[in-house]
């Protein structure tokens, strides 16, 4: 047995895997949306229109009056996208997500709704803080301003290189345990902080997910649904920052926040 995760700070999150068996046993407290759940009803959603996207749950349920979930599933052997995988991944991987989409269904939010009350507000400190260009403010503020709509379905919720693994030709989405229903593009903008060909990308991602997504003029346009969904990620700023000191990690919260503000200018730069 190899433990994979042992967390029992304010939550219990335990995980270990049995190589001979090829299987791995999730374990985690936090009420009826813990992560395992979230898994859970990811896979119900995903498996009949994607069966290969994620790995198999081969059993799962609640103990200690459901306070605690537990999920049994198909370990994956397979290594991390690296960002020349990521970029011959975009067609496949989008064509997939397009099936759970559209088997799901795909609806509307405001981008009040999706955003928050607060998020202009935090949007303006992040901006005081690291000298956000005014040019790029400015779109940004107008988008606010519009409030227009972005289509939301089933999403990973963290679709980061680390949770894309690559065995040969095929390839796996991991740890599902942030999946809800969200903005489309707001997965996407995991991806693209972490390619070589920003432009090509966009439209490879475009494409894949049916080519109609930000096509109708009461929606945000793809381009500007990506900015919106990085503009989210920076006004958590404050919340990361925190949590980096603690784990001894804002060099690298330095480097991501640099990568997001520079895909952020590449997207608005051409509005």
């Amino acid at each position: 047995m190899l433990i994979g995760k042992f967390d029992v700070q304010q939550e219990v999150r335990l995980r270990a895997f049995y190589p001979d068996a090829g299987l791995s046993i999730r374990y985690q407290t936090g009420g009826k949306n813990n992560g395992v759940i979230r898994t859970v009803n990811a896979y119900k959603k995903v498996q009949p229109h994607a069966p290969a996207l994620m790995p198999a749950v081969h059993d799962h349920g609640t103990i200690l009056d459901g306070r605690g979930a537990f999920l049994i599933e198909e370990t994956v052997a397979g290594e991390t996208a690296t960002r020349s995988q990521l970029q011959a991944l975009i067609d496949p991987l989008t064509q997939q997500l397009r099936a759970v989409h559209h088997g799901v269904g795909i609806s509307d939010k405001t981008a009040s709704a999706v955003l928050g009350p607060h998020s202009r507000g935090l949007w303006n400190e992040f901006v005081e803080l690291h000298g956000v260009d005014p040019i790029v403010n400015k779109k940004i503020q107008r988008l606010f301003e519009r409030d227009d709509l972005l289509e939301v379905s089933i999403t990973h919720g963290d679709l980061v290189n680390s949770n894309i693994l690559v065995k040969g030709h095929d390839f796996v989405l991991v740890d599902w345990e942030w999946a809800s229903v969200k903005p489309i593009a707001f997965d996407m903008a995991k991806i693209i902080i972490n390619v070589s060909n920003l432009e090509q990308t966009l439209r490879s991602m475009h494409a894949g997910l049916g080519g109609d997504l930000g096509t109708k003029t009461s929606h945000y346009t793809f381009r500007e649904q990506l900015a919106l969904a990085l503009v989210q990620t920076l006004t958590f700023y404050k919340r990361q920052s925190v949590k980096a000191r603690k784990a001894k990690r804002t060099a690298a919260l330095a480097r991501q926040t640099d990568k997001r503000l520079r895909a952020l200018t590449k997207l608005v730069e051409l509005d």
